[in-house]
């Protein structure tokens, strides 16, 4: 069994890229009229990266479904046995997730007030009122009392992610597990996304129980017939859903293609790598790095393209967004803050916070 799923760590760090590209024109355009002047299609890299370019949003669905494998991997034993508590639980998600997401938030409110002090009005998100602020202070700015995207908006998956973790931790600690459990929560969340106005929790909790089934699959697939000579072949067949999955969500009418896309396809895709992973524990290993970075690049990547506005804005610098040149500067300099982020900020207030509010080292990274 392997120790951590490096893989995993990785595809979830081409997902935040993936969103990052996707929106990479859509920040400059807005604020950049020579930008606007260049047609999606001639952005840097376009040739290459056009899946990200034009489909880069359903990474954050990825996300979910990673997110619902490695829980029900990490956390359902631990959560079903009490092992982990209720306190325990909200702290190591607490350390992991909230100084970044502050420090960006107070980053994104003083660069939006700092603009409108001068222009009179916000870059791109314009609910960055009271009311918003303190949703996004108690992480819950996207659980529908929001009226719009504010401040550092796609903060909006991981406070989504939160209730997630609220509603998982409920659902392990009643001790359910089966594959059944796993398809009726599904089940409720593709009802939710039909009936909901706005669809986000909805296909988050779908995405999120999918990866929990395709951890189930996993867990039965280790413990019953994995071993060296049957590997390539769950591989093999794993592999073949998510090619079957990807050409049958381009036949199925629209309304359904988010159903097979979210809950074949991308479950079915984790689950190869994952049995990838069982049959070779070291791959990957070489390149976690990107799969350690995924939370800093994802949530520094919109202060970043403000404080390139304000720069613009007050010392008249106007590069050319679409060059290769910048965008290369761009995702270089993310990766560089990221890493400063992750090592300087992430981790020590990780430790301290887990230090300060848990009694006992923990034992669940």
């Amino acid at each position: 069994m392997p120790g951590r799923f490096y893989l995993l760590d990785v595809m979830r760090g081409f997902a935040s890229l993936a969103v990052i590209i996707y929106h990479f024109p859509l920040f400059f355009v807005a604020t950049h009229p020579t930008v606007a002047k260049v047609p999606r299609e001639e952005q840097p890299f376009y040739p290459l990266l056009f899946p990200f370019y034009e489909h880069g949003f359903m990474a954050v669905q990825l996300f979910f479904v990673l997110s619902g494998f490695i829980f029900y991997w990490m956390y359902l034993d631990e959560v079903r046995e009490r092992r982990v508590r209720g306190w325990r639980f909200f702290v190591l998600r607490f350390s992991r997730l909230y100084p970044l997401h502050f420090v960006t938030l107070l980053m994104v409110a003083g660069l939006q007030f700092a603009h409108q002090s001068t222009s009179g009005s916000f870059i791109f998100y314009h609910q960055n009122d009271l009311k918003h602020f303190l949703l996004n202070v108690a992480f819950v700015s996207h659980w529908g009392w929001q009226d719009d995207w504010s401040f550092n908006a796609p903060i909006w998956s991981v406070s989504v992610e939160v209730l997630l973790y609220a509603i998982f931790f409920v659902f392990a600690r009643l001790g359910l597990q089966s594959f059944a459990a796993c398809l009726l929560m599904m089940a409720a969340g593709a009802g939710l996304a039909h009936l909901a106005t706005d669809q986000s929790i909805g296909y988050a909790v779908y995405c999120f129980y999918a990866g929990c089934l395709a951890c189930r699959l996993y867990l039965s697939l280790r413990d019953r017939v994995f071993v060296v000579r049957r590997g390539p072949i769950c591989i093999l067949g794993c592999a073949l859903v998510v090619v079957v999955g990807a050409r049958l969500a381009q036949l199925v009418p629209g309304a359904y293609l988010p159903l097979v896309l979210f809950g074949l396809v991308f479950p079915a895709l984790v689950l190869t790598l994952a049995l990838i992973q069982e049959f070779s524990h070291e791959s990957g290993r070489s390149i976690r790095l990107l799969g350690d970075l995924t939370y800093s690049t994802y949530l520094l990547h919109f202060p970043l393209a403000l404080c390139f506005r304000v720069l613009d804005q007050h010392l008249f610098i106007q590069p050319a967004f679409a060059s290769y040149g910048i965008f290369c500067g761009y995702f270089g300099l993310l990766f560089a803050l990221s890493c400063l982020s992750y090592f300087w900020l992430e981790r020590p207030a990780q430790r301290y916070f887990r230090m300060r509010l848990m009694p006992m080292q923990p034992k669940v990274p």
